[in-house]
């Protein structure tokens, strides 16, 4: 190709602008695509994302109604120039597409397709090495070595998509271009792909359109945004993830769309909706949805509890206007307490949570969430016996809740199980903040904003559960929610506090992982109880699990009798010096330090808005902040995701809790200062009394 300038980028466009008849698509799209990255373009549907892609690929000119201005150079030079074939253009520019499209021969002249189009034929012997060295760097080569002959079109939809980029290797292309490659795929197939994505990193410039924002997050090392044909924001991905420049981008990351930004597409979306309408009516009637036009349904609720209601190992009470839940006895008793009294609200938040808002897709769940969790997690006995006590008390208070439409059957055990998976599959966008003690011997301050996706019956739902202590289990209080097992946010009562936060990373474990709510939960519950040095202690208990997804813990906890309070942040990544938890302190004369999604060794706090919000809101002078401090830092960093805002003030023994109740409002529930000790010993006084009145029912 001709005209080569002295560009670094192995994409770059200028100024270029496409029109559709009279419509026009992209406007001035100017971006350089670094060589040897994966770079993702995100945005809403409609955005210009996929036009981009194909006219890097030369495709839309095919159609005779385009017109465009501007340039596009691929390693330095112009596609468009003079003398520059499409067929030259695509030996240095291969494309992937939404569906696998192999050819219907066989796998072997698949793989061989595009290198006998643009090479020599080759000889048997070279052709076979192809073939294998194709297959293999697609890490295919194992499933179909025995099977060449056979049709690709027989292979399952992640093994054509794969076989799809094995067939492009050949001929050696410089660039990768991927238009939403996984979106035919299923949960464990789109991370088969990423995964190869993710190997072809350096050796080829891959561009990928996505709408998953958490496979954007996952398998890219930048994001390009757009919207309405234009380039609104390019940064690292952990950068636009965290803290992003434009508010186009937050208001899309964080899933708002804005009316006037969508506006002029409403006339087409209005008309396919129309010429949809009829068929959509079926498809809600077959998945138990009300239909266009019809009111929605509402919840059921659960029956009162009758006035001879069987004794559970848990009660209801309140903190202000928090609802609280009290449970003691083993696993499977306090399982059953939950579901007997919580009920409704359990099936609701499983079913408009997990499955609308994080699932979308439920016959998702029943074909594929359930079988990874058996093959690929591993969870510890008492969160398989907790989820089985709460089947069993729903069924006892009302077997009709459990019933789910839109998975065709009723709600059970191994589906609870599995919702501790969901924030390893979302993650988590959350800040903390610890004061330190001034002196020895006093204890730290924490507060922390949960940010994070919501549906009405996550934020309806939120409360104190408090459990007691049992042997080989320290009592703790958690903020969370009914039938949900793992914690997010968590103290115990021996002073030790843990909060979960994400990093945009990857890990790559090489057998079953723990999802990180259940290795908290263990943690608080389980955890070393202090020696010399309890930062290492704690992370040596976490190196006992391997996590799926990166993450941190900030930590905080009160003197023992032979160790000083503390705080740390424990880093659970891949890093083997490590054994993939790296422990991070604060500096030695720090007054506070934090952790804003990742405490990767933070230098400065300019890229990150919750970090600079807390140091512009962080108390001058001397180290004495108090509660009331640490509620007006972390309230500083609050954004429209935060769920919940909670403050633990370890020398006094005491939280305070603030919970969002309507999504991207200001009305919270506030639970007033609640004392950890007090209610810790009210669950295990509750339970010791009602223990003494008889034996309970546990639904064995």
């Amino acid at each position: 190709m001709a005209e080569r300038t002295a560009r670094t980028d192995a994409i770059a466009t200028s100024g270029f602008n496409l029109w559709y008849g009279k419509f026009q698509a992209l406007h001035d799209v100017t971006l350089g695509v670094k060589r040897g990255i994966v770079t993702a373009l995100i945005g809403p549907s409609g955005c210009g994302k996929s036009t981009l892609l194909r006219s890097i690929n030369r495709i839309t000119e095919r159609l005779g109604y385009v017109r465009t201005t501007g340039r596009i150079e691929v390693l330095g030079h112009d596609i468009h120039a003079p003398g520059v074939e499409v067929a030259q253009a695509r030996k240095v520019i291969g494309m992937v597409f939404q569906r696998p499209n192999p050819l219907p021969i066989s796998i072997r002249e698949n793989v061989l397709f595009g290198y006998r189009l643009h090479a020599a034929r080759p000889s048997k012997a070279e052709a076979e090495a192809i073939v294998e060295a194709a297959l293999r760097k697609v890490l295919l080569w194992d499933r179909v070595k025995d099977r060449l002959r056979a049709k690709a079109t027989g292979l399952s939809l992640e093994e054509q998509q794969k076989l799809c980029i094995a067939r492009l290797l050949p001929v050696k292309p410089a660039v990768l271009l991927m238009d939403e490659p996984c979106s035919a795929l299923d949960p464990e197939a789109t991370a088969a792909v990423e995964e190869l994505i993710w190997e072809l990193r350096g050796e080829y410039t891959i561009l990928i359109v996505t709408h998953n924002m958490a496979q954007a997050r996952r398998a890219s090392d930048e994001c390009v945004f757009m919207l309405l044909g234009r380039v609104v924001e390019r940064s690292k991905t952990e950068e636009m993830f965290v803290a992003p420049r434009k508010p186009e981008t937050a208001d899309y990351i964080e899933g708002r769309f804005r009316v006037g930004a969508m506006a002029t597409r409403l006339p087409r979306m209005l008309g396919l909706l129309v010429a949809l309408g009829a068929g959509a009516t079926s498809h809600a009637q077959r998945a138990g949805l009300p239909a266009p036009g019809e009111a929605p349904r509402v919840p059921r609720e659960a029956p009162p509890v009758p006035r001879e209601a069987p004794r559970v190992h848990g009660e209801l009470r309140t903190a202000g206007d928090v609802r609280v839940l009290l449970l003691w006895g083993d696993d499977r008793e306090r399982g059953y307490a939950e579901g007997y009294l919580l009920v409704a609200e359990l099936r609701e938040v499983f079913e408009d949570f997990v499955l609308e808002t994080v699932i979308k897709a439920p016959w998702l769940w029943n074909g594929v969430v359930r079988r990874v969790l058996a093959t690929k997690v591993s969870l510890p006995p008492w969160v398989q016996a907790r989820c089985e006590g709460v089947i069993a008390g729903m069924r006892a208070r009302d077997p009709a809740l459990l019933w789910v439409a839109s998975l065709g059957r009723d709600l059970d055990a191994d589906d609870l199980a599995a919702s501790t998976v969901v924030p390893d599959l979302i993650g988590l966008a959350c800040s903390s903040m610890v004061f330190l003690p001034p002196r020895s011997g006093a204890a730290p301050i924490l507060a922390r904003n949960l940010d994070y996706f919501a549906s009405p019956g996550l934020l309806r739902h939120a409360m104190l559960i408090v459990h007691a202590p049992r042997p080989g289990r320290r009592g703790f209080v958690a903020v969370g929610w009914p039938g949900l097992a793992g914690q997010l946010t968590a103290v115990a009562e021996d002073g030790l506090v843990a909060t979960l936060h994400d990093v945009p990373m990857r890990v790559r474990p090489r057998g079953p992982t723990t999802p990180r709510v259940v290795a908290l939960e263990d943690l608080v519950a389980a955890g070393p109880r202090g020696g010399e040095d309890r930062g290492l202690e704690l992370a040596a208990h976490l190196r006992g699990h391997a996590f799926g997804m990166g993450g941190n813990l900030m930590l905080a906890w009160r003197a023992s009798a032979s160790a000083p309070a503390g705080a740390a942040v424990l880093e659970l990544d891949a890093a083997p010096a490590d054994g993939g938890v790296t422990l991070r302190r604060a500096d030695a004369d720090a007054s506070w330090f934090a952790c804003t999604n990742h405490f990767r060794a933070r230098a400065t706090p300019v890229r990150c808005s919750r970090y600079a919000a807390f140091v512009t809101a962080v108390p001058a002078g001397p180290a004495t902040s108090t509660a009331a401090d640490a509620a007006r830092v972390i309230a500083a960093a609050q954004v429209g995701m935060t769920l919940h805002q909670v403050v633990v003030d370890l020398a006094a023994d005491t939280l305070t809790v603030r919970l969002r109740r309507k999504e991207r409002a200001d009305v919270w529930s506030e639970s007033g200062e609640v004392s950890i000790g007090a209610w810790i010993t009210r669950a295990a006084a509750a339970g010791a009394a009602a223990r003494a009145a008889g034996p309970f029912p546990t639904g064995r």
